[in-house]
């Protein structure tokens, strides 16, 4: 009797486990089909919507048209006009548009200096088409949600139109800053409109509050 007991509960594990087992399995499944539906690359690209690259602002080099980046070394209180937005493939599908800003200050040598505040290097717009979020934990990055849907063959509204350095200090010693050059680099990427909410999790971690037309009124990060 105590053998068929122990014959029977073996059995009972086994039938768990393998319950549990397909049940982490489905989950698995779920996840990889809900982010390869979203993770489509997109045709967008990095623009400078209207101007020539200021005086003295460099221009960075970067492997990828979605990536582009400045370098400027100038004077504390400057404000430097450089306007800079997403656009979209003739072909590109209705998409939602993320930019990460990443802001530094690095050396004559390239090599940045952790101990510099990024927040002294301002980012300024002239329009509210952007939810813009500072990384809480990583104060150089700046997370920049575009508010509307964008079709195919059509440029947001800039994420940028000027941006300042040492704005808070020109009455200050700045001369920790001395010799070194503000570095603002952008990265865009798209997720399927059709796709909407699931999407946006998956990619960029947060669950969007979106209104009637689409439009992105706020999210909350996961």
């Amino acid at each position: 009797m105590k053998k068929k007991r122990n014959i029977l509960i073996i059995i009972a594990i086994i039938a768990i486990v393998a319950a549990i087992g397909s049940t982490m399995a489905a989950f698995v499944a779920s996840t990889a089909t809900q982010k390869d539906v979203s993770a489509a690359r997109l045709g967008i690209k990095i623009v400078q919507n209207g101007g020539q690259t200021a005086k003295d602002v460099k221009s960075l080099d970067t492997a990828e048209d979605r990536k582009a980046g400045y370098q400027y070394a100038g004077m504390p209180g400057d404000t430097v006009s450089e306007k800079v937005a997403v656009k979209s493939d003739a072909n590109s599908k209705d998409s939602y548009i993320r930019i990460t800003i990443n802001r530094s200050w690095t050396d004559k040598d390239g090599k940045k200096d952790f101990k510099l505040s990024p927040k002294e290097i301002g980012i300024e717009r002239d329009n509210d088409s952007w939810l813009v979020a500072e990384d809480p934990e990583e104060p150089e990055v700046i997370y920049c949600y575009y508010t509307k849907k964008v079709s195919g063959d059509a440029t947001t509204e800039n994420v940028m139109d000027r941006f300042t350095i040492l704005k808070d200090k020109v009455q200050e010693n700045s001369n920790a800053y001395a010799g070194y050059s503000a570095n603002i680099t952008f990265e865009a990427d798209a997720v399927q409109a059709e796709a909407g909410e699931k999407a946006m999790l998956a990619e960029w971690g947060i669950i969007p509050e979106l209104d009637a037309a689409g439009n992105l009124t706020g999210y909350t990060e996961q």
